[in-house]
């Protein structure tokens, strides 16, 4: 009879801890938003960028800034280059399904942009980043997209 109870409280364990995993939510960063963009874009030369306002979210983003606690968006100075990034922090989780659908159409309108004349652009675009760590997202297209979003998980 022993051994019974210690296989039942054994499976009981193990769902308790299956259950545990499952529905854990990533815990909110509580970094400072400024403290985390000067970290992600330590590995970015920043005087080939310049910072966009709201019209400019709103206007290739399709974002309203308003709608989220910070956010920041640098695109490329030349207008023949894709490479821009984003850094949000997001009011409420809801947001990062929106942010992500409305990033993911701004990749797939520029590949179609770029694609007929700017292959290498086009290129760039197809190893975009879109990284979203609870409250706090990333989207970057650059050639050291990868660096950036480790220096972004760093930062958090």
């Amino acid at each position: 009879m022993n051994r019974y109870k210690a296989g039942q409280l054994f499976c009981i364990i193990c769902i308790a801890v299956f259950m545990l995993f499952q529905f854990k939510q990533p815990s909110d960063s509580k970094k400072n938003f400024e403290d985390v963009v000067q970290k992600t874009i330590e590995k970015i030369d920043v005087s080939q960028f310049e910072q966009q306002d709201n019209l400019a979210m709103k206007r290739f983003l399709s974002l309203n800034p308003e709608e989220y606690e910070n956010i920041i968006y640098y695109k490329d100075i030349d207008a023949l280059k894709s490479r821009e990034f984003v850094i949000v922090k997001f009011k409420n989780s809801k947001q990062a399904s929106y942010f992500k659908l409305n990033i993911e159409n701004r990749i797939e309108n520029q590949i179609n942009v770029f694609d007929g004349y700017a292959q290498d652009q086009a290129d760039l675009l197809k190893e975009a980043v879109i990284d979203i760590q609870s409250n706090y997202a990333l989207y970057v297209v650059l050639e050291n997209a990868k660096e950036v979003d480790n220096a972004f998980l760093l930062a958090l």
